[in-house]
């Protein structure tokens, strides 16, 4: 599992936030027994979100020049907190209760997928071409790919003796298909734990007679 982290690149945030991330961490890194020795000492990151600060009040009704010193003081003040966050994740390494009493932002454990719920619905449209015919699925959240079986009626109940067609979006085409046959097929979106676990949840079928 990834490990969890202090958030060290600020560019996401707005101009008030960072000064208040700036200010939270400095309050929480000061006199904390887990980060012994920052590399950056905080009074110099007190500072630095000083002159910022000054600096973003100037901007609010002040010159392009104004800005611009807002600009490279923010830049000086997200360095400095980088420098000092990349020592919190060294020694936090990956430890939550450590990582929330520095005051910085930690990143998200990213969500597991599981297995996906099967498609709403599976079209099945004739082509111009003999043996061949046009599959549409509607869209599943976060589905990787959708799988389309298909076999000529009726239908075995055994998924392995269906074949298979793997589709990146949700539409796609089938070919090599028997002329004037009859075919029954179903869709599942599918994600890794579909694939790690080998189930998939399948739409209702549907029945199609080639050209």
């Amino acid at each position: 599992m990834r490990k969890l982290k202090a958030i060290i690149s600020f560019e996401k945030y707005k101009d008030l936030e960072v000064a208040d991330i700036a200010s939270h961490i400095i309050l929480s890194m000061t006199n904390n027994a887990s980060f012994p020795a920052p590399p950056v000492p905080l009074k110099t990151i007190q500072t630095a979100l000083t002159a910022y600060n000054e600096a973003l009040k100037k901007s609010y009704e002040g010159s392009k020049a104004d800005t611009a010193t807002k600009n490279l003081k923010r830049k000086d003040l997200q360095a400095l907190l980088s420098t000092l966050g990349n020592y919190v994740n060294l020694v936090a390494d990956g430890d939550v209760v450590m990582l929330d009493n520095s005051g910085y932002p930690i990143s998200k454990i990213p969500e597991t997928v599981g297995v996906l719920p099967p498609p709403a619905y599976l079209h099945v449209t004739d082509s111009d071409v003999k043996g061949q015919l046009h599959v549409a699925v509607s869209p599943v959240a976060k589905a990787t790919v959708y799988v389309i079986l298909y076999c000529e009626a009726p239908a075995p109940e055994d998924n392995s003796k269906w074949q298979a067609k793997l589709l990146t979006r949700s539409t796609g085409t089938i070919s090599g298909l028997k002329s004037t046959t009859r075919y029954v097929f179903k869709a599942a979106a599918c994600s890794t734990a579909s694939s790690e676990l080998n189930e998939y949840k399948f739409s209702d079928p549907v029945e199609r007679v080639t050209q």
